[in-house]
């Protein structure tokens, strides 16, 4: 039974030539996913035979009949066979596992949905989560590095932060972090214009996280003009009412547990480890909860909740009641 790795450790067999058989892949980024299987056909499909020696099967349109007589047909001018599946059950698990005692020129690499997939017990299987900060930070400045620009460290910190990603009930994922960065590097490429901080918020993409954080922290500052800007900056973006109030409610709920732990005296370092909120999302609701009272926030959620139930059971257009929503806080 082979162990589970990790995304780096990927790198170090690919450079090796240690992997073979069949492999697993799995995580939450699917970004570093991609970029491994293509780091894989990169190695070793001749892109002359690519359309031959590259295939990708669903199981769910597929048998495993199919899959066997795939992974044992000889290359024809790559160093190996690669090939991706998808949406393996778990009736044949051990066929597809087994497959790696058989003599092939072939890597076949089952993809999964769950890090408890039964497979990942049986073959050798890579982890691909989500970077941590100090990797986000050096995945933004190789990307800039890569197109011959130099930003401090301030900045691609900066941009870590600001995008959103180290917040685990965001939906930015590397892709958007990757479309973000190309924008800024065509603008200053285009431009000729310094990568600053004014640029970088200038074409920055806004996140849905981000904006409501600036909706909350305008309401508890009073100033509900600016809340109703952010609210309308993210119908503009399309982003479902029901989605801009979930994440209202996410943020309240968070900021209730902090401020009552803060008040009983609890470190952040505490208050981490007790709600699993990651420390970079603390500090951005502590600078928020200073506005409020406990009593706010409660009636914040309470009106939020109400909101909900109102927009489900059909009682009024979603979009109105969360301007309702917010001109009641």
């Amino acid at each position: 039974m082979e162990k589970k790795k990790g995304f780096k450790t990927f790198l170090k067999d690919l450079k090796n030539d240690e992997i073979r058989g069949v492999i697993a892949f799995f995580g939450d980024e699917k970004f570093l996913i991609d970029w491994a299987f293509r780091e894989l056909v990169k190695k070793y499909i001749n892109p002359a035979t690519y359309e031959m020696d590259m295939e990708k099967v669903d199981f769910d349109q597929s048998d495993f009949s199919k899959i066997e007589a795939s992974y044992l047909t000889m290359p024809f001018f790559s160093e190996k066979r690669v090939i991706l599946l998808e949406g393996l059950s778990g009736k044949h698990v051990d066929e597809v596992a087994n497959l790696s005692d058989t003599e092939s020129q072939s890597i076949l690499v089952v993809l999964c949905n769950s890090k408890d997939d039964k497979i990942l017990n049986k073959v050798t299987s890579y982890e691909f989560p989500s970077l941590n900060r100090a990797e986000l930070i050096s995945f933004v400045e190789k990307r800039f590095k890569n197109n011959e620009l130099m930003i401090p460290r301030a900045i691609s910190s900066k941009i870590a932060e600001e995008s959103g990603y180290l917040n685990k009930d965001n939906d930015y994922d590397l892709y958007n972090m990757e479309g973000d960065l190309l924008k800024i590097i065509s603008y200053a490429e285009s431009y000729g214009e310094d990568i600053t901080m004014d640029l970088i918020r200038e074409i920055m993409s806004e996140s849905l996280d981000n904006n409501v954080f600036k909706l909350i922290d305008a309401i508890g500052s009073k100033r509900k003009d600016r809340a109703f800007d952010q609210l309308r900056d993210l119908s503009h973006l399309g982003i479902n009412p029901l989605t801009i109030l979930a994440t209202i409610i996410n943020h309240c709920e968070a900021m209730l547990q902090i401020k009552e732990l803060v008040e009983n005296g609890f470190s952040k370092d505490k208050i981490e480890k007790m709600t699993k909120i990651k420390s970079f999302r603390i500090e951005k609701l502590l600078g928020i909860t200073r506005s409020y009272e406990v009593d706010n926030i409660q009636n914040m959620l309470i009106k939020a909740y109400e909101t909900d139930t109102t927009i489900k059971k059909s009682l009024i257009q979603p979009s109105f009641a969360l301007e309702m929503l917010i001109g009641s806080m």
